[in-house]
């Protein structure tokens, strides 16, 4: 792993372990020079999560500012968050770390990347819009909640994967799965909870009953799956029920981060990955 994906890591962590927004910045800035000098983020890049972090200010901080100056921003903030978790935003050259690997006999082949972009994106997202400032303690009580709400999704998630036939129980330890861990939960369930929960599902729930606010902030996190294939979307849409339900219980990104993490896990262990290839 290369320095710039190290800071990456530690900038996660630190996100999730301080409220100083001050220390998190000094992270971002630190990570983002490190990506420039490796050429992981090209000045294009740069500008683009200048220009993200300037209209995520505007939204979030910016109370000096006329309300259709922050519903303008606000549309720019969500128009580069897609760009970013679409990996359309220019600019930023994400590390392959497997090329298209079929991990056993009934798999479809699997690639993974350490996607700078979206994780930095997330970060900004997470410091500027409150969600650091709101940080809490995982309780006791918290983490059975998610325990049992982790139990409930496998089931229904399995169950309805297998249904359709996207899966076929397939136990197996890839030689891989070390780094999985790491990329799973501190870029892809870190960065997908703050946008889809955190950020989107936080926003609607200002403007709806909380119920609707997951929904469709479900619904969303399915379109993010959309080039696996509508299977992959609906399921992918079922699964962000039960983590957007167990963020509204918590009222904590860890919480949903851990519930994400082990449905993907046990996905991986246990049935064919990404999906069953003889679907095909």
């Amino acid at each position: 792993m290369s320095i710039t994906y190290l800071l990456l890591f530690f900038t996660v962590i630190v996100a999730f372990s301080t409220k100083n927004q001050y220390i998190l910045w000094q992270c971002i800035l630190g990570t983002v020079i490190a990506a420039m000098i490796q050429h992981v983020v090209q000045p294009i890049g740069a500008i683009w999560l200048l220009v993200f972090s300037m209209a995520c200010y505007v939204t979030f901080c910016g109370s000096e500012f006329e309300a259709i100056t922050e519903k303008m921003s606000l549309v720019v903030v969500a128009i580069l968050t897609a760009g970013f978790l679409f990996h359309r935003v220019p600019g930023f050259s994400n590390l392959l770390v497997i090329d298209y690997k079929q991990i056993s006999p009934l798999s479809q082949p699997y690639t993974m990347y350490f996607n700078f972009d979206s994780v930095m994106a997330a970060l900004i997202l997470y410091a500027t819009s409150g969600l650091q400032q709101s940080k809490k303690q995982i309780t006791s009580r918290n983490l059975m909640l998610t325990l049992q709400y982790l139990i409930l999704a496998i089931g229904v998630a399995s169950a309805a994967a297998y249904w359709k036939g996207c899966i076929q129980y397939d136990l197996k330890m890839p030689d891989f799965l070390g780094i999985w861990i790491l990329n799973q939960f501190f870029f892809v369930c870190a960065s997908e909870e703050v946008i889809f929960r955190g950020w989107l599902q936080g926003t609607l729930k200002k403007h709806m009953p909380y119920y609707l606010a997951i929904l469709a902030a479900s619904i969303v996190f399915g379109l993010r799956h959309y080039n696996a294939g509508m299977s992959q979307m609906l399921l992918a849409s079922l699964a962000g029920v039960f983590y957007g339900y167990t963020y509204h219980r918590t009222n904590n990104l860890l919480c949903a981060m851990l519930i994400h993490f082990g449905v993907n896990c046990v996905h991986l262990i246990f049935f064919t990955y990404p999906a069953l290839a003889l679907q095909y």
